[in-house]
Order: C-alpha cells, then structure tokens, then sequence
C-alpha cells in the first residue's frame, strides 16, 4: 500500500493545506472584485419596475398629459426601453473615471444625465420627453451599471444634504 500510513496522512494534510492557502488568497485578492459584482448586478427586473413607476410619474402645466404618453410608451415598448437604458449604459462607461468628489459639479449624476440626454437627443430610442428619458437613465444607471455609475460620476461634496 504506497502512501498510506503516517506518511499518507502527512501529503495528503500538505496538500489540503496547500489547497486551502491557495483558496484563501485567491479570496482575499479576488474578494473585493467579486464584492463588487455582486453588490452592482445587472437587475433588468428592478429596472422594468422603476421606469413603469416613474415614467409617467412627472406632471408639467406645459404638456398636461405627457406623463400619462410616456407611461402607456414605456409600457408597450419594454424592449427598445431596455436599449435606451442600455445604450445609457454604454455611454456613461465610455466616460473617463470621476475623483472620489468633484467640486466642480460636472461629475454629479446630474450633469454626466443631461449630457447624454443632449447627446443621443436627435437619435432617440425611446420615443419619450425630455423628462421620461431622464427617468430612464436614472433607473439605466442605478439598476442596470450601477457600478459605472459609481465609477464615472462623484458628488460635488464628500457629504451633501
């Protein structure tokens, strides 16, 4: 019998030893990365459930019943509302990474949304106002890359009220 006994014990231990220092450190290097897909997954459900809630959520003296045309839109339109989020997306990773704070405002999630929303205006997705399609990359950006969120844009101050 070749490796059994004391001598078996011992390199089979070695091994289990080896095996669990090499999972231990491949958890500590890979943790904080793998924490972090974790805690910003992609929840196509969550974002559905926002712009249904808040696209039609706005009211304007201006467009009395544009809210109630964004909201029906939204609704039947759920896969080119996904593109439109998507494309968001894709926008706000292709921008350069934001400091921690930026003073100057023009980081905030704010101002990074009315870029793209002046941007991508003349080639429209969604077929929604100004206002809907703002609403859509909010819920895009928290729901669907909320990690590039976190990655592209900062407050203008360590704490804001």
């Amino acid at each position: 019998m070749h490796g059994s006994g004391v001598n078996g014990w011992k390199k089979r231990g070695l091994v289990a030893a080896s095996l669990l220092i090499a999972v231990i450190v491949g958890v500590t290097l890979a943790g904080p990365s793998v924490a972090k897909r974790v805690m910003h997954h992609r929840d196509e459900a969550a974002f559905s459930n926002y712009v249904n809630t808040y696209v039609g959520g706005w009211r304007s003296s201006n467009d009395p019943r544009g809210h109630l045309r964004d909201s029906a839109w939204a609704k039947s339109h759920p896969g080119l509302i996904l593109e439109e989020g998507d494309r968001a997306c894709r926008w706000l990773a292709d921008q350069r990474s934001a400091p921690d704070v930026d003073p100057s405002g023009r980081s905030t999630v704010d101002y990074m949304s009315r870029r793209y929303l002046r941007g991508t205006q003349d080639e429209r997705i969604a077929e929604l106002s100004s206002m809907g399609r703002s609403r859509v990359v909010a819920g895009a950006w928290a729901y669907l890359c909320s990690r590039d969120r976190d990655d592209h844009t900062a407050p203008e101050a360590r704490y804001e009220d």
